[in-house]
């Protein structure tokens, strides 16, 4: 016969069992469904408006064909006069922002003619 001692220890034992298995069932089902509840903690990106362009391609292609002795990659120095072809082109964009017309070069542009130059004309032609 088994002392009332080892059938407790034996009964307490089986409880501990019962109730770790039960323990880590729940504990499984916690994480599985945490995992489907946590809110998504990535940053959405700001608002934007739509970029509205103050240029357009045809003065882009004006100011690259009018003023290529001073914009073009690599050429001397070769000022545009306030009353010239060039600057006329300038003028066109409002408020000689030349920095909208840089950010219409593509690679092959930029490559081609100097964006430093392009937005000196903002200065250059300005009345």
């Amino acid at each position: 016969m088994v002392s009332w001692r080892v059938a407790a220890a034996g009964g307490l034992l089986l409880i501990l069992l019962v109730a770790q298995q039960a323990s880590a069932q729940a504990a499984e089902k916690v994480i599985s469904v945490s995992a489907v509840v946590q809110p998504n903690t990535k940053k959405k990106p700001p608002h934007q408006q739509p970029k509205i362009r103050k240029c357009t391609e045809a003065q882009k292609q004006d100011i690259l064909h009018e003023c290529r002795g001073y914009v073009t990659a690599g050429s001397h120095i070769i000022l545009p006069d306030l009353h010239s072809a060039c600057c006329d082109a300038a003028r066109s964009v409002q408020n000689l922002d030349m920095d909208c017309i840089v950010d219409l070069l593509t690679s092959e542009e930029r490559s081609r003619y100097n964006a430093n130059k392009i937005k000196h004309l903002n200065e250059m032609c300005r009345p």
